[in-house]
């Protein structure tokens, strides 16, 4: 062993499983308690059997009693070797359930929705190394996930070998493939019965290919036997194996069969050695794996206990063939990467992988014909294992869906031998090009842990008082119920200005001076600022750290930074300003934490400020409506300066409809931003007779005050609808209306063309 590793291909070899193993155990470590695909059910399903030293029973009420779910109905080997591990251990998981506290703001499963991905409630505290009682179980068993991941990989190294002995690097490839592909290595540093069964898979299609090379021996075949029958007491897709043990021994016997003289061959000279290892092959299965399918028959009447797992996770309703093909790319971009709670890389991501899939399959295609018979051979019985394998699972996603490329992982080994060979035939013409792949894989995967998994699950950062926090714009706010306080301390937010589709940054500065029990949760919307309009417009409601941070678990003076992205969206009606508010509330209980500013009460939330949200698409003035042309108002002669180049607000359109029943007049102006204005300005609408005296006004701010000036942005319209109310004693007879602008403190008005208003070109009648 000692000289083989000091050979080229030991070197590689062994770093590549120390690479691996390093990144597997920083996957377990990043990756939150229970919060892997599936994780729960795996984990209680082996405690359950560690506790109880039987198999769980798989009806709904005991899967949901002790909290295996649908593993229950699985079969056991995976979490027989994970008990008896626990046993072994003498770890105490009796604490088990603490930490399976539902985070009521999960976005879990929505992947078009940002924060909240932790389905459960964390405390970083209490989940750092060292680890203790169920704690600890998890990561022994993540660390048993590992160990069969690093023998797959070994597997994978091995089939690479053996298809094409004299390429060392197609094997090395092929290994990198699957050890450094991110979502192999989250896979196999998390709890599940996947693992097993890809690495019992891997290791039966080396004995398949290794039988085809030749070598039909009765260890051969028991060998394969025992892997399937294994295979088939880890899940039920380990049967799938069955053919290709069957094809493995047709294709040799067949293939000595036909190097025989016609005078020697025989049907009987065919079908005896079929028969004979087939039988070699079954005996081993049928005495690993057949035990717990009879069982099942005698106690359930369900064999495959399919029937009672589709209780438990719900049988899917007939769904049409092309929404089922609608999935397939799903799976393909979850068997590269799609992590906990649908966090996906991106788009360029899958293009990468896509690529190098694409590229590696069609130099197979172009360099076919330099294959030996046994290579292609090999190859074509590795193309045979991923179309089992993939109609397995779309068999499978009929019954209960399940897009999740994991489930492509048994047939791994086909798809990682089949690009590497194609890639390593691409790059071999250069040496040490096989090494950049691995490098690109490598970076992948450590991108994916530390750019996007950490991130995601990260709790704030938090700081140990005010005074170290350095916050740019704090405030004097606090959230108190008389049990609880939560202070502001506080809050910044840019920018000030956005379009449909744009995303504004909100950072919120709390603090606590004393230990709280109770897990409150945040408000954080943009509400209009409109008065009387109660429209949200986007935001969220989360626990404090995008779910990551509850607050029973903040510890007494600490200031936790809490930043949020909120996206605007695509779709906004019209250019407005939005008040961001912040309110405090507890999950069950109806109306919001009391909110006092400066120790003074100020209802039930916190406005942090006031922003624009552009309109998606323009404001179009109703043809009959527009004022042609457009008068256009500058700067106010109070400012001392001359009126801005061109102006900056116009008055584009203007209706007027009135008098009512109520003697009021409804005035709707339509105004355009050519600028910036530096200061809120008031509209003016005043009533005048035919000499000119003031009888009436609709005086106020854009929007009732919902967008004051100095948010527009040029090219807003923005439709200003105000309403005048007649003097009971008002004379009967003609009168106009005119428009402009002024500033409320000063009274100095906006200059129009010298003047300082402008006359619509409407008449009201009075009767």
């Amino acid at each position: 062993m000692r000289r083989w590793l000091s050979t080229r291909e030991g070197r590689h070899l062994l770093w590549g499983a120390l690479i691996y193993l390093a990144l597997a155990l920083a996957y377990n470590v990043v990756a939150l308690p229970f919060e892997s695909p599936d994780e729960v059910g795996h984990f209680f399903a082996v405690k359950y059997i560690a506790d109880h030293g039987r198999l769980p029973d798989p009806d709904r009420v005991s899967s949901q009693q002790y909290l295996y779910g649908q593993e229950g109905t699985q079969p056991p080997l995976y979490y027989l070797i994970g008990a008896a591990l626990v046993r072994l251990s003498g770890i105490d998981t009796s604490d088990a359930q603490a930490y399976l506290r539902v985070n009521p703001h999960t976005t879990c499963g929505s992947p078009h929705l940002s924060g909240n991905k932790a389905f459960l409630a964390h405390d970083p505290a209490q989940e750092r190394f060292p680890w203790r009682g169920a704690l600890l179980a998890l990561h022994l068993l993540r660390l048993y996930s590992t160990a069969l991941g690093l023998l797959t990989a070994l597997g994978v190294y091995g089939i690479g070998r053996l298809v094409f002995p004299d390429r060392h690097e197609a094997a090395l490839l092929a290994a990198g493939a699957t050890a450094l592909n991110p979502q192999f290595v989250f896979v196999t540093a998390a709890i599940n019965n996947d693992n097993l069964l890809v690495m019992l898979c891997t290791w039966a299609l080396f004995f398949c290919l290794r039988t085809i090379r030749g070598r039909l021996t009765v260890w051969n075949s028991l060998l394969m036997g025992a892997l399937t029958g294994l295979a088939a007491l880890t899940k039920l897709g380990g049967a799938l194996l069955l053919p290709m043990i069957g094809l493995a021994i047709l294709t040799v016997v067949w293939t000595e069969w036909r190097q025989k003289p016609k005078e020697s061959r025989s049907l009987a000279g065919l079908a005896l050695p079929v028969l004979r290892h087939a039988a070699l092959a079954a005996l081993p299965a049928l005495v690993f794996g057949a035990w717990w399918y009879i069982r099942n028959a005698v106690l359930y009447a369900d064999p495959t206990l399919i029937e009672h797992h589709l209780a438990i996770v719900s049988r899917r309703d007939p769904t049409p063939l092309a929404q089922i093909l609608h999935e397939v790319p799903s799976i393909f971009y979850s068997y590269w990467g799609r992590f906990t709670c649908d966090v996906s890389p991106g788009g360029w991501y899958y293009a990468f992988w896509g690529g190098l899939v694409v590229l590696g399959l069609a130099a197979v295609g172009a360099g076919w014909a330099r294959f030996t018979r046994v290579q292609r051979i090999s190859l074509l019985l590795l193309a045979v294992w991923f179309i089992l394998v993939f109609v397995g699972w779309f068999r499978w996603n009929l019954l209960a869906s399940g897009v999740q490329g994991r489930l492509l992982f048994p047939a791994t080994a086909s798809m990682s031998v089949l690009v590497a060979v194609g890639l390593s035939a691409v790059l071999r013409r250069r040496k040490g090009l096989a090494y950049i792949p691995l490098a690109c894989w490598l970076g992948l995967a450590l991108w994916a842990l530390f750019g996007l998994i950490w991130p995601t699950f990260a709790p704030p950062q938090r700081y140990a008082d005010v005074a170290s926090a350095a916050i740019s714009q704090p405030t004097a706010g606090r959230f108190e119920d008389g049990s609880a306080q939560i202070e502001l301390v506080g809050a910044e937010i840019q920018p000030g200005s956005l379009e449909p589709g744009e995303t504004m940054e909100v950072v919120l500065y709390l603090s606590t001076q004393e230990p709280m029990t109770d897990t409150y949760s945040i408000g954080l919307w943009l509400v209009s600022a409109i008065p009387g309009d109660t429209t949200r417009l986007a935001g969220l409601d989360t626990w404090p750290g995008n779910g990551s941070y509850p607050t029973n678990v903040w510890r007494p003076g600490e200031v936790v930074r809490d930043a949020y992205r909120i996206i605007m969206p695509a779709e906004v009606a019209r250019s407005q300003a939005w008040t961001v508010q912040v309110n405090v509330y507890w999950v069950g209980q109806s109306g919001w934490l009391p909110f006092f500013w400066e120790g003074q009460p100020a209802g039930d939330r916190a406005v942090l400020g006031v922003v624009r949200v552009g309109a998606s698409q323009p404001v179009e003035v109703p043809a009959q409506s527009r004022v042609e042309p457009s008068p256009v108002f500058g700067d106010s002669p109070a400012s001392g300066g001359p009126p801005a180049s061109g102006g900056m607000i116009a008055l584009q359109g203007a209706e007027v409809t009135g008098p009512d029943d109520e003697g009021g007049i409804a005035v709707t102006l339509w105004w355009r931003a050519l600028a910036t204005p530096a200061e809120d300005y008031t509209v003016f609408v005043h009533l005048v007779d035919d000499d000119g005296n003031q009888v009436g006004s609709g005086d106020g701010p854009p929007l009732e005050g919902g967008f004051p000036t100095r948010l527009w942005q040029p090219g807003d319209t923005v439709m200003d609808e105000h309403r005048i109310q007649l003097a009971s004693d008002l004379p009967s007879g003609h009168y106009r209306l005119r428009v402009g602008w002024y500033q409320r403190e000063t009274g100095a008005r906006l200059a129009l063309n010298g003047g300082d208003s402008f006359e619509l070109p409407h008449r009201i009648d009075v009767p």
